[in-house]
């Protein structure tokens, strides 16, 4: 099953998403389910993909920045502003578990990125050799995090398996964090985290 998100045509204030990753970890095709577009072999991305989504009642400026090694020291330049951030994670590849790692621990020191709801997308998790989603908040020390939320859910970009999941909890924690900064609440340390597995 695919996203219950679409292209916009007429976008309103949308919510500026960041989706990260390594190469090949299967980002772009998570930004084809979320557009409920066909998913086809890609090429790595060079440089950035930039989509208007509306998921459900939430209108998203979804950046998809590539992830070979000579792009990722330019993804900072697109942090600013941003709401909530994806980490795709390829979940067969446990050979690269610890450069996924700390990578994602240099992302989370950004300034612009502080307190940013943090969802881990376990990737490829229909194929037989993925691990599952407890072994990838493993492996990635999701639970050092105590400064956002984060969740990690399995996912399929090929099936969309997940993504509506990953979705909707991206979307409360967006809700209840605007919600509580209108009602004027200072920022604390948060000691939160979910494992979600599809299988």
């Amino acid at each position: 099953m695919g996203a219950n998100c679409a292209a916009l045509q007429r976008p309103r204030r949308e919510h500026k998403m960041m989706v990260l990753g390594l190469d090949n970890a299967g980002k772009t095709s998570i930004l084809l389910q979320m557009k409920q577009v066909a998913v086809v072999p890609v090429a790595s991305t060079v440089g950035f993909n930039l989509e208007s989504i509306r998921c459900q009642d939430l209108d998203f400026a979804v950046w998809d920045l590539g992830g070979e090694a000579k792009n990722r020291q330019m993804w900072r330049i697109y942090f600013k502003n941003t709401i909530s951030f994806i980490f795709v994670f390829d979940s067969t590849d446990r050979g690269r578990s610890v450069e996924a790692r700390e990578e994602l621990k240099e992302v989370l020191k950004d300034d612009n990125l502080r307190g940013v709801c943090l969802m881990v997308l376990a990737n490829k998790s229909d194929l037989p050799e993925a691990m599952s989603s407890m072994e990838v908040a493993e492996e990635l020390e999701l639970a050092h995090i105590t400064d956002r939320k984060w969740s990690v859910q399995s996912t399929s970009a090929t099936s969309g398996q997940g993504i509506n999941q990953a979705i909707e909890w991206i979307k409360e924690t967006i809700s209840e964090r605007e919600y509580k900064k209108n009602l004027g609440s200072s920022r604390q340390t948060i000691r939160e985290g979910s494992v979600n597995d599809n299988k």
